[in-house]
C-alpha cells in the first residue's frame, strides 16, 4: 500500500469504514480481502479488510490499492491520521513483517505469485525515493 509522502518508518495506517475492526486475531473472522502495501522506509504494511470497499467513507485522496478476488488491483482512500476528526469508526492495521503469510492470505502458490505481481505493479507506479 502507498499511503502517500511523509510516511516513516514504523508508521501506522488506518483505514475508515463505518461497519469494521480488525479482529484480535488475523485468523479469527472473515477477512475478505488483503492488502498489498507498497515498502516505505523498509517496511511493507497489510491492511484487513472486513466488507466490501465501497463501505468506506474517503478521508484524504491517496493511492492506495485493494487486490480484488478478479485478481484486479482497485484505488481506495486511507487516512493516515489516527487524530483526523471523521464521522465514521475508525479500523487497525497488522505490519506486514510481524505477520506470516498464512495469516492473512492463501496458502496456495497462484495465490502467493498474484500478490507478488500486484504488488510490483503498485511499486512501479509510485516507486520509492532511496
Amino acid at each position: 500500500m502507498y499511503a502517500g509522502e511523509g510516511l516513516q518508518n514504523g508508521d501506522l495506517i488506518w483505514l475508515t469504514s463505518s461497519q469494521w475492526k480488525l479482529p484480535e486475531s488475523p485468523t479469527s473472522g472473515h477477512l475478505q480481502t488483503g492488502y498489498v502495501n507498497l515498502p516505505q522506509n523498509n517496511w511493507e504494511y497489510l491492511v484487513f479488510l472486513q466488507g466490501p470497499a465501497d463501505e468506506f467513507q474517503p478521508i484524504y485522496e491517496q493511492p492506495v490499492y485493494q487486490l480484488r478476488d478478479d485478481l484486479t488491483l482497485t484505488p481506495i482512500l486511507c487516512c493516515t491520521d489516527w487524530n483526523a476528526e471523521v464521522e465514521e469508526g475508525q479500523g487497525d492495521t497488522i505490519l506486514y513483517k510481524e505477520a506470516r503469510w498464512h495469516e492473512f492470505c492463501t496458502q496456495t502458490q497462484q495465490g502467493m505469485d498474484t500478490l507478488m505481481e500486484a504488488k510490483h505493479q503498485v511499486i512501479a507506479q509510485f516507486p520509492v525515493n532511496e
